[in-house]
């Protein structure tokens, strides 16, 4: 995972876990061999070709020649880092966790005091990556759980000087149709589920009113579905797999979607075994709510944990990724 080009395209630097933990490497394509680098993620390589700037333990860099590794800022993380080099290879800009939330700063490459470029406590900054003529820097900010684009000038400022991309439209470069999914139980009516969908580019897809989902392990993406959906893929072979819990068998099927034309999916499950028929009932202990941000509402929450064929669980305090929980008060539950 995390790719990044060598300057002189000969040669790939990637993160693996092959040796039981994470480490950077470099692949050489004329020798088409692997090469361990260090230990660490997210390599960023330097505009000159001869460093790389990652993450182990803080942000560091690595001289690729001599091998040499240099702790620039010492922060304990959550491997959110992302650093991104300015083009003179001075300064490296990556995302904090310093002050509670997720904000963009500037340091020397060589070591040094870190400037804040955001600081907004109430919202998060992340992935930012610097202009190439090292004027301003794009970054994605969580407004309410939701992702929005901005730049702003290298310097920082407050957020009256942040531009916003205003992303309001979004011109697919291959021709594209509609599938429309239903899903069955064993008998006939419409029940939830899980959907897995792989198009012909080799992508995954999602109605645009569905709160999109990503298994880290291999990002495959999926969404929950609990009435009738309505997807745009690239025209070709489409594969739509639905999942509904333990109880119920996995089911896929692949349609041939034609460019400007509607395809519709049908896809009855059966059932593997009906344990509540015997007084067991699935469950979830550690089930978490998502922001109210996300369009995520009580209702909607109860539908995805039925799309799942899950009987009971606690639903529990937010968690967003800054060590803190919402309060209770706050809670859409209560």
């Amino acid at each position: 995972m995390q790719p990044a080009w060598s300057l002189d395209g000969r040669s790939l630097f990637f993160v693996s876990a092959r040796a039981g933990r994470f480490q950077i490497f470099r692949h050489d394509f004329a020798a088409n061999s692997d090469t361990p680098v260090t230990n660490g993620i997210q390599p960023a390589v330097s505009p000159d070709g001869t460093f790389i700037a990652y993450e182990q333990g803080g942000l560091r860099v690595l001289d690729l020649a001599t091998g040499e590794s240099k702790m620039v800022r010492d922060e304990e993380t959550e491997y959110r880092m992302e650093p991104s080099w300015t083009p003179d290879g001075q300064s490296l800009v990556y995302v904090t966790e310093h002050e509670g939330s997720n904000d963009v700063r500037i340091v020397p490459a060589a070591g040094g005091d870190a400037i804040e470029l955001t600081n907004d406590t109430a919202r998060h900054e992340m992935s930012p990556a610097v202009s190439p003529d090292g004027t301003r820097f794009a970054f994605v900010q969580f407004e309410a759980g939701i992702p929005v684009l901005f730049t702003a000038p290298i310097t920082g400022g407050r957020a009256g000087a942040w531009r916003k991309v205003d992303l309001s439209r979004r011109h697919s470069v291959t021709p594209t149709g509609r599938v429309r999914i239903r899903v069955l139980g064993p008998d006939g009516q419409p029940v939830g589920a899980r959907i897995y969908i792989d198009a012909s580019d080799g992508r995954h897809y999602s109605p645009d009113n569905a709160f999109d989902r990503s298994m880290m392990v291999f990002d495959r993406h999926y969404f929950h579905m609990t009435a009738d959906a309505d997807v745009e893929v690239p025209a070709g072979k489409t594969t739509i797999e639905a999942i509904r819990g333990w109880q119920f068998v996995p089911k896929a099927v692949t349609v041939d979607v034609a460019a400007g034309g509607v395809h519709t999916a049908t896809i009855r499950l059966e059932r593997l075994a009906d344990l509540p028929a015997r007084g067991w009932y699935s469950g979830d202990s550690h089930v978490h709510d998502l922001h109210q941000g996300f369009g995520q509402s009580h209702e909607s929450f109860f539908r995805q944990l039925v799309a799942e064929d899950i009987n009971v669980t606690h639903a529990l305090i937010h968690m967003d990724g800054t060590r803190r929980s919402h309060l209770w008060r706050r809670s859409r539950f209560l």
